[in-house]
């Protein structure tokens, strides 16, 4: 049973609005991709390679797409304190961690690590959903 009367700490809001832009930006590019490969395939190149090239382009516009869409239900039921969108959103930091990125991106994705995963607030948050 819910508790109708938990607060949702500022963290978890700030967090859930950069998930929500990161899966915009994920679905746009994916849609931007997808757009341009159907623009190379009306060219006429017949090589092994181009053709190769636009599969790629075809399949990680695709898989792009429907990661968009999946990250922003993650982001829907974080918001609404579920433990698996918690959890889910773990296993991806820890992928996008160990699949090698920039800096940045690193610093931030530990920082919301730790915030969702070891904050008492964050926890306690979570625990009575």
């Amino acid at each position: 049973m819910k508790n109708l009367n938990k607060s949702r700490p500022v963290g978890i809001t700030v967090i859930t609005i950069l998930i929500f832009l990161c899966s915009a930006i994920i679905i746009i590019a994916g849609l931007y991709f997808l757009i341009t490969a159907q623009d190379l395939s009306n060219k006429d190149s017949n090589s092994p390679f181009s053709n190769m090239l636009l599969n790629f382009i075809i399949w990680n516009s695709t898989l792009s797409i429907i990661g968009g869409f999946v990250l922003c239900l993650v982001g829907i039921f974080l918001f609404q304190g579920r433990r698996w969108a918690k959890i889910v959103l773990g296993v991806i930091i820890w992928i996008n961690i160990l699949g090698g990125t920039s800096i940045p991106i690193l610093v931030i994705s530990l920082g919301i690590f730790i915030y969702v995963f070891f904050f008492r607030v964050s926890k306690e948050f979570f625990k009575s959903a």
